[in-house]
């Protein structure tokens, strides 16, 4: 009898230590699914968080799909030699955002329309590469059109980008600056030439800005003829 309590009392015990670590494994399972889907949470919102970053960092130049329309009167204009040149400078934010729907001179960047027409009897080359700005008392060279977007990027902080939208935009962006080559008599070219400009520009930066054309060629010989084209005279 007393061997059988002894062993009824032993059993007893034995099943409510069972019981107790049912529940705690039970818990202790628990809990770790708890702190898994804690951490599940946080990464989804660590992930949100890092797309809204990538995606306001996302961008390319927006450049306009067909050639712009400029009025003449408008120009600055300047001629020798039988070459003319014509100078229309973007100023002012509206402009630059309906044109590239950003205002490029807080970036550094300074966009001019260049038309130029060889009214000699002799071709005229050209190569807009050499050509600079003095504006704000600076010197500002000229920039090919894939200097240009690399400076868009760089300097709005934009590291990344769709290709394809890359793409588009440097192909549109070359079609529609100036190229430089040999104008034929009576035959003319546009388009535009960008310029660097060290911090941003200044909103006036036009009223002591001048065109140096440098490096044109009149009858294709190696005589060179360097032009000089002032900005200020329409505000």
């Amino acid at each position: 009898m007393i061997r059988q309590a002894a062993l009824h009392r032993t059993h007893r015990s034995n099943t409510r230590t069972v019981e107790h670590s049912r529940m705690r494994h039970g818990y202790l399972r628990a809990r770790r699914q708890r702190d898994r889907r804690g951490l599940a949470w946080f990464v989804r919102g660590v992930l949100l968080i890092s797309l809204v970053v990538a995606v306001s960092g996302c961008s390319t130049l927006h450049v306009p799909a067909a050639r712009p329309s400029f009025s003449a009167k408008e120009s600055a204009e300047a001629q020798q030699e039988g070459v003319l040149l014509k100078a229309m400078a973007i100023l002012g934010k509206e402009s630059y955002s309906d044109l590239f729907d950003d205002y490029l001179p807080q970036f550094g960047i300074i966009a001019v329309w260049m038309t130029i027409e060889n009214r000699g009897k002799q071709e005229v080359t050209v190569d807009p590469k050499h050509w600079y700005l003095m504006a704000a008392s600076r010197r500002c060279p000229a920039m090919s059109p894939n200097e240009m977007v690399d400076r868009y990027y760089r300097e709005r902080g934009i590291h990344l980008y769709f290709v394809h939208a890359d793409e588009r935009a440097r192909d549109r962006l070359a079609k529609l600056s100036l190229r430089g080559g040999r104008i034929a008599p009576s035959d003319s070219i546009e388009g535009f030439v960008f310029f660097r400009i060290d911090g941003p520009a200044p909103p006036s930066w036009n009223l002591d800005a001048t065109l140096m054309a440098r490096g044109i060629k009149p009858g294709g010989g190696r005589r060179e003829l360097d032009m000089q084209l002032p900005l200020h005279a329409h505000p």
